[in-house]
């Protein structure tokens, strides 16, 4: 199907892939709404008709970047033994191929520029985690508040890998992974 006979809805996810991609690779300073344009091989205008601004666009990229990192996360920690030591090595190297993604993300909700405009968003991807909790709990029979303990440590295990690029992430998984099993 050729870009221009898109329904608003795919083009608009289209758009906001390509500029997640490019936001990711150039920074948000050097990629304009051009770049986003020739990327997604789109006509400038036509990305005015789907955002009102570059920012209504970054807000969209780390919602979707949220998102896509946090499925990923937790359909791997869902499809296997999440307790045995092979699936905590999956769910770290999952997490190191997506550090730049996390990355970005939290940079941009981190940014004095943005962090009031992407509030709801984390508000819904906290949604998100509570139905990925409610999954997990099912699977492995853990108390809510053990898989929501879990999940914390994850993300500041996730969020000090980001900060300090010290790959440890393992070793703290596994005494995160000890204690909620007792």
């Amino acid at each position: 199907m050729a870009k221009r006979n898109m329904p608003f809805n795919e083009k608009r996810e289209e758009i906001i892939k390509a500029a997640y991609k490019l936001f990711i690779r150039k920074g948000l300073e050097k990629t304009s709404i051009r770049n986003i344009a020739n990327y997604a091989g789109i006509n400038v205008n036509s990305i005015y008709y789907h955002f009102k601004t570059k920012a209504e666009i970054v807000i969209c990229c780390v919602e979707f970047g949220l998102k896509q990192v946090s499925h990923d996360l937790f359909e791997l920690a869902l499809a296997t033994n999440f307790y045995d030591e092979d699936s905590i090595k999956q769910f770290t190297e999952k997490l190191f191929e997506q550090k730049e993604e996390l990355c970005w993300c939290y940079q941009v909700i981190a940014s004095p520029n943005y962090n009031w405009l992407v509030k709801d968003i984390v508000i819904n991807v906290r949604g998100q985690y509570k139905q990925y909790a409610d999954k997990f709990e099912k699977k492995y029979g853990a108390a809510t508040l053990d898989v929501k303990t879990l999940m914390g440590f994850a993300m500041l295990a996730v969020k000090e890998f980001i900060i300090t690029e010290d790959r440890h992430c393992l070793q703290q998984f596994r005494i995160i992974i000890e204690k909620v099993k007792k």
